[in-house]
């Protein structure tokens, strides 16, 4: 080697080591309805580093020695704990969809000698997921699947447990009640007649009945076996949701969720007789659902959810002195919005929206990036926060505001003080700024309006300027993204990418896949969009596309890049992602199924797929997914829902690979 090339060589080193932080960004952040999510990028796997706020709170139980709540959360598709004291909270998610796949959770329970948790799953919000019963531990790996649909499990609601007898029963809306024994795996049922539209469980072990509330306002009784069905009361309440027995007492309690647009019928909880006599109202101040109940009978106290105000509660058995555990103010993030990554601190800052709900002004958190450590506010505004940009260089954050028919952009520090409002925008209907990019070269702001005609669209100025100027007519544009390689802004619309250079000629549609639109960002020349719950990317002229992430996690409201982390499965134990070496088709889960199931394989690079089922006879029956896919792990749902039962072959074809299995269908 002479001089000139080691001179070169070292130059070459010297840069790469100097822009050693701009190739070191590998995962995706992530803020959608389920809380802040990290993806990486080169294995597509997913993980929650956030949970969003009580979005559908459902069913409850209570370790009273240890003071631990329990519940399901049925949007967030999660299971939730903390603790009773709330000085001391200490709420985080155990398990969810966003790194298992799992669907809407409806109830759960704990077996506190073997710290076992148990709860139902039925589909979930983005794409069909099987109904099952699951076992995990306390650390959220899952121990098993007790139950689902090919035992003709359909809508599981709620489910009680006999820990003398060691049974869980479980209540399904239109099946009927289901009996499991956890350890030999014995499944009997559906149990009853007539019973339909099941909502909650509770289990008499001294006589050696179950007792069931319906939202056909009715509660049930029945034998351990299904015999003996009657009905004790039928009248009183409406949408009956959760039931729990004090059985010393001889009383029986139930929630229901009255008619939220009818005041005269509130949501309720009602106590009786066993036998259904003496009928009380216990809880009637609001109209609300009450979709949890437990009872500590041992302290008097009842701990109960409320569903529309999404808190928990707890108050005496009789209903009074009641205190609010936990609600929106005090359990997550509220509705997280737009994110931007602080590369200098390592830091994720964040729209947090709880006007809507709760009353309180929209705020700017910001956290560490992964996401350890407490939220700190930096600053908050009663009008609606609609989205944020940060200029590092120049340690300056950019914000929107709106309000009814007007809308603003400010200009501040990071923290938010020295507030200097750059422009603002008024309109004949609601008004709204989507998106805002920086461009640091030439000190430009550009930003998205969501309003009228004739403000529609893509704006820019420069920041010592007085007037902006519209360089796109575009509706409906949700994402902007900027792009100094080749000086063009990139937006995401209902329909389509598009891009133009940044004085607005030579717009044109560089992506024209319809659906759901998430978030656009731009990394290292390469376009990443969110679509349909997953995440995709191309080159910056919209060509080779591939999918980045299929794990589901939902509407990609806003994503960043940052550093690389260490993904681990919440099934085993934590182990470091490592990039697989060679093609690999896995065996589907379930098999034998009805009517979906899930097929596995892994790649070591970018590859154009065919993954397709044929029947025994070699004749092509359906195609599951043909395209170009990134390198990592992926995992495609087959519904066979239009096939009939039999064996058939799935084969994955990428290059000159080519392998196919055999998997049964059974209807």
């Amino acid at each position: 080697m002479n001089i000139k090339s080691i001179i070169k060589l070292f130059f070459i080193l010297l840069i790469a080591a100097l822009m050693g932080g701009i190739g070191q960004a590998q995962t995706i952040y992530q803020t959608d309805r389920k809380g802040l999510i990290a993806t990486d990028i080169q294995s597509g796997k997913s993980k929650q580093l956030m949970h969003q706020n009580m979005d559908y709170p459902i069913g409850l139980w209570v370790d009273t020695q240890e003071a631990q709540l329990y519940w399901a959360d049925l949007f967030a598709e999660t299971i939730m704990t903390a603790s009773t004291d709330t000085t001391q909270p200490d709420m985080r998610s155990i398990i969810n969809s966003v790194e298992t796949g799992l669907g809407w959770p409806t109830d759960v329970v704990v077996n506190p000698e073997t710290e076992t948790i148990y709860f139902t799953v039925r589909e979930g919000s983005e794409s069909e997921k099987e109904s099952a019963l699951i076992s995990m531990n306390y650390e959220g790996q899952v121990i098993d699947t007790l139950l689902n649909e090919d035992d003709g499990l359909d809508w599981p609601n709620a489910l009680v447990m006999d820990n003398v007898n060691n049974i869980i029963y479980v209540a399904d809306a239109y099946e009927g009640v289901f009996r499991v024994n956890p350890y030999n795996e014995e499944i009997s049922g559906p149990l009853g007649t007539g019973t339909d539209e099941a909502r909650g469980i509770a289990l008499d072990q001294q006589s050696g009945k179950l007792y069931i509330v319906t939202t056909n306002d009715e509660i049930q009784r029945m034998n351990l076996d299904g015999s003996g069905m009657e009905v004790l009361i039928d009248s009183g309440f409406e949408e009956g949701q959760r039931i729990k027995l004090d059985v010393e007492a001889g009383k029986m309690y139930w929630t229901s969720e009255g008619d939220i647009y009818d005041d005269e019928v509130p949501g309720k909880i009602q106590r009786a007789n066993l036998d259904g006599s003496q009928v009380e109202d216990v809880f009637t101040e609001a109209v609300d659902a009450f979709n949890g109940l437990f009872l500590d009978t041992s302290n008097n106290e009842m701990y109960v959810i409320r569903r529309y105000t999404n808190a928990i509660l707890k108050m005496n058995m009789d209903g009074t002195d009641v205190t609010t555990l936990y609600d929106g103010q005090n359990s997550g993030l509220i509705d997280p919005g737009k994110m931007v990554y602080n590369e200098n601190t390592d830091e994720l800052i964040w729209i947090r929206d709880e006007d809507d709900i709760y009353g309180q002004p929209y705020k700017v958190v910001k956290t560490a990036a992964d996401g350890s450590g407490e939220l700190e506010v930096l600053f908050s505004n009663e009008d609606e926060i609609n989205s944020i940009e940060i200029d590092e260089e120049n340690e300056r954050l950019f914000w929107a505001i709106s309000e009814g028919y007007e809308a603003q952009i400010y200009m501040g520090e990071l923290d938010g003080s020295n507030p200097q409002m750059l422009t603002s925008i008024s309109s004949s209907s609601t008004t709204r700024i989507p998106d805002i990019e920086y461009k640091n070269a030439t000190d430009e702001v550009f930003w998205l309006v969501d309003g009228r005609e004739r403000i529609e669209g893509i704006h820019k100025m420069t920041i010592d300027s007085d007037s902006s100027t519209r360089i796109s007519s575009t509706q409906y544009l949700t994402d902007l993204a900027y792009s100094a390689t080749n000086d063009s802004l990139y937006a995401y619309g209902y329909d389509n990418i598009i891009k133009l250079a940044i004085d607005g000629s030579g717009e044109e549609a560089v992506i024209t896949e319809g659906g759901r639109p998430g978030d656009l960002a731009i990394y290292e020349d390469r376009l990443y969009w969110g679509f349909n719950g997953g995440i995709f990317s191309s080159d910056l002229a919209g060509n080779d596309s591939v999918m980045v992430s299929n794990n589901d996690v939902g509407e990609n409201r806003s994503f960043v890049f940052g550093p690389e982390m260490i993904f681990t499965s919440t099934k085993d134990e934590p182990t470091a992602v490592s990039m697989p070496n060679r093609i690999s088709l896995e065996q589907n889960y379930p098999n034998p199924f009805n009517p979906s199931t899930n097929i596995s394989f892994s790649l070591p690079k970018t590859s154009n797929i065919s993954l397709k089922v044929y029947n025994m006879l070699g004749q092509e029956v359906a195609t599951i997914f043909e395209g170009r896919v990134g390198h990592g792990e992926h995992s495609f749902k087959f519904d066979a829902g239009n096939l009939a039962s039999g064996v058939y072959l799935y084969r994955l074809e990428a290059g000159e690979f080519s392998q196919a299995k055999k998997f049964t269908l059974i209807k």
